[in-house]
């Protein structure tokens, strides 16, 4: 049993490590900067759901052990939601409907992403990255921001350019010490 219990602890403590540098990247102060990603909880939302997908993709049709981790990182996803619903005064019974709200808009988000991503496709993820940019937000991009246009596609070009660097990492690597990601304001620049 006590090597159940270690198992467990172990997968769960990888999954950490993974949602960490998930939030950690879309926490990346280029995001709102340089590419005007509005800095409201739909932005960072948006960015959090956007790395995760990243990720989860790299991670589809592992083995065993490495859908767990998987499985865990997507319920950390699923009680950050709730914490973040909790922290910020949505009443106990709004709460669930709430947080099904933000797991049900990662799967939707995940299938429009899916269609777009391969390196086969087009990039046309413009209606995706338009919500990015439109996330919640009343401000417009700031005057030295320039138009969203320009931002809409070095997210393009950064979110390519993520995938492919996550699809690079030894799978071990990943889930022991999390994603590696890019630097975001490197894809500005054309």
């Amino acid at each position: 049993m006590l090597k159940w219990w270690k198992s467990r602890t172990s997968q769960s403590n990888k999954a950490d490590a993974v949602y960490t540098a998930v939030i950690e990247q879309a926490r990346h102060p280029d995001f709102y900067t340089k590419f005007g990603v509005p800095d409201t909880m739909d932005g960072r939302y948006e960015l959090i759901v956007l790395h995760l997908f990243l990720v989860m993709e790299r991670l589809r049709g592992a083995d065993d052990e490495t859908s767990e981790i998987a499985r865990r990182t997507l319920e950390r996803f699923v009680e950050d939601m709730d914490d973040c619903m909790r922290e910020q005064g949505v009443s106990d019974l709004r709460v669930p409907k709430k947080v099904q709200q933000a797991a049900t808009g990662f799967y939707d988000r995940a299938k429009m992403l899916r269609e777009h991503i391969s390196p086969d496709a087009e990039l046309g993820m413009d209606a995706y990255f338009s919500k990015v940019f439109d996330a919640g937000s009343d401000m417009a991009l700031s005057a030295d921001a320039g138009s969203s246009s320009v931002f809409i596609d070095a997210l393009e070009r950064y979110t390519i350019a993520a995938s492919e660097l996550i699809d690079k990492q030894a799978e071990a690597a990943l889930i022991e010490n999390g994603p590696d990601f890019p630097v975001p304001a490197d894809h500005l620049a054309v």
